[in-house]
């Protein structure tokens, strides 16, 4: 598991890092400056976090099941993926590969013009596709060598359909939240050093050459504006709900941010806002952070602009700095059961339950630490996203009997 912990570090830490570079450059920011304090806090809060999920995840089991599933018809696992994988491909294309490559409308402009696509966008891109890789993946790794060979070409088939969606979906970070599945399932007990810097070389490619491609710019620069991206700019959103809002807000405050999982048209009509208001902007932290704190204001009211606020910003937001360690303690419960889960899963090749645990690590955990709040575990969208998701899972293994 030593690959999946690493990725959920790197979401976790490389806000902190960003924020120690503009500490020591002293870069001016539009979100203010960055203290020796706001950086020992957001350390302290990730340290909790990791300590509760580990002790959770890593507790000996007295009652573990080391039952194996097997899987009859292996082949249909592999054709139905690749099929899935190619309806995704033309999805994506037609929803936003071809605004984007062909027509050269800004993505922030897609995203917000998707209108009813957007959710069929979100649900076959986020959440169907990583349960559908994360189940091909399990059953792969748990074949014989003999098997594993045979089934290799549709494996080299599904890497190249994971790049092909990235591309199309117009998000650089999609290859990554594709690809660091497969890869962690596939060493998930056998992650050695040479094949670790493989990886990390090779989806850093991957990521630099797709954000040279977005932003239409040479390698170098890419490269450049990667390293500043995954650092820095992620840190723009929590330094500035620390400037902002360090003695957390009012309960009523809290309620509307809550109230923000309904998304904007349900929220919108509970609260009695107009969604396009400052005051509807408290349902969403990223773009109220952005209206106060970066230049472009009707950005924020629109959408098409926001900054990244990390789970430890909306814990400052609704906490304050002084009971912000609830926030991470909680966290880490709930990870640290999603991890259990999932090592178990995969360790007995149970393709089908692995998918649905990996779903919600993936899809809703990292997302929160990234960019979101809590308050997402609760949201309808997910709750939604994953029903249908287990439909079509139920669906897609239904040729398959565990015997």
């Amino acid at each position: 598991m030593i690959l999946l912990w690493l990725y959920i570090l790197a979401y976790l830490v490389l806000p902190i890092i960003g924020e120690i570079v503009i500490y020591i450059t002293k870069e001016n920011i539009y979100a203010g400056n960055v203290s020796i304090s706001l950086i020992y806090d957001h350390s302290i809060f990730v340290i909790l976090l990791v300590i509760t999920a580990w002790t959770i995840q890593s507790y000996k089991n007295n009652n573990y099941n080391n039952q194996v599933f097997f899987v009859n018809n292996k082949r249909y696992i592999f054709n139905n993926a690749i099929t899935y994988l190619l309806f995704v491909a033309l999805l994506m294309f037609l929803t936003s590969g071809y605004k984007f490559l062909v027509l050269g409308i800004d993505r922030g402009h897609i995203r917000i013009s998707l209108g009813i696509l957007g959710p069929i966008y979100t649900l076959f891109l986020s959440y169907i596709t990583v349960a559908v890789l994360i189940y091909t993946t399990v059953i792969y790794a748990k074949l014989p060598n003999f098997e594993k060979k045979n089934n290799r070409k549709k494996m080299l088939i599904i890497f190249l359909f994971i790049i092909v969606i990235s591309v199309f979906s117009g998000y650089k970070s999609t290859v990554a939240s594709l690809l660091m599945p497969v890869l962690i399932v596939l060493y998930f007990n056998n992650l050695s050093f040479k094949k670790f810097i493989l990886i990390i070389i090779t989806i850093v490619l991957l990521l630099v050459l797709f954000t040279s491609l977005v932003r239409n710019t040479d390698f170098f620069t890419a490269f450049s504006f990667l390293i500043h991206r995954l650092t820095t700019m992620t840190a723009y959103g929590t330094i500035g709900v620390w400037n902002i809002f360090n003695e957390g807000t009012s309960l009523h405050d809290i309620w509307v941010n809550f109230l923000g999982i309904y998304g904007k048209n349900i929220s919108s009509s509970l609260l009695s806002m107009e969604p396009n208001s400052v005051e509807f902007l408290k349902t969403n932290l990223s773009r109220l952070v952005t209206y106060y704190s970066y230049p472009d204001t009707q950005g924020a009211l629109s959408g098409t602009v926001n900054v990244t606020v990390t789970c430890f910003g909306h814990a400052i937001y609704i906490l304050g700095k002084k009971l912000y360690f609830i926030y991470a303690i909680i966290l880490g419960i709930i990870l640290g059961v999603l991890l259990r889960l999932f090592r178990n899963y995969v360790n007995k090749a149970d393709g089908f339950r692995a998918s649905l645990v990996g779903v919600w690590i993936f899809s809703v955990m990292l997302p929160i630490f990234n960019s979101g709040s809590i308050f997402m575990l609760f949201s309808l969208y997910n709750l939604i996203y994953f029903i249908l998701t287990l439909l079509f899972m139920i669906l897609f293994s239904k040729r398959l009997k565990f015997v």
